[in-house]
């Protein structure tokens, strides 16, 4: 008997998209995500370009060696992608399923460990491309830093 697991918000530390959803390795739980997106209009009001502000968010971590590889992402100076996920379907080591995601390719540029209650680890990054995920369609975004 096959079981599905359904989750709020996940992490993967790669681009789902690029191996077809399958997972190699272990999400960790979203506590918390943000990021800035502005959108300058031309004067008819169509969007000629996207202005992205920094994207942070919080894990739970489980295991301490999951810092680590925030840690030696910051350490790296290239850039990383991540895939967020919201409400997805896991089964059989795939996401069948999911509301709605984002890819985000760039550099880790601050990492923080929080050891109240539970550890926790906050992720700063200066993306580079962003990549809206729903309904089995991407948007991928041509984006401006500030």
């Amino acid at each position: 008997m096959e079981t599905n697991a359904i989750y709020k918000g996940r992490l993967f530390l790669s681009d789902l998209t690029e191996s077809g959803f399958k997972i190699s390795r272990q999400a960790l739980t979203l506590v918390h995500f943000e990021y800035n997106l502005n959108h300058v209009h031309d004067g008819n009001g169509v969007v000629e370009s996207s202005i992205l502000g920094d994207v942070s968010f919080v894990v739970r971590l489980g295991e301490m060696s999951n810092a680590d590889i925030f840690l030696s992402h910051l350490q790296s100076l290239q850039t990383q992608s991540y895939t967020f996920l919201f409400d997805d379907v896991v089964s059989s080591g795939e996401v069948t399923d999911f509301r709605s995601g984002l890819v985000v390719t760039g550099y880790v540029y601050d990492v923080d460990e929080d050891y109240t209650g539970e550890t926790l680890l906050t992720v700063r990054i200066k993306p580079l491309t962003f990549k809206f995920l729903g309904d089995n369609t991407s948007v991928e975004l041509d984006i401006y830093n500030d």
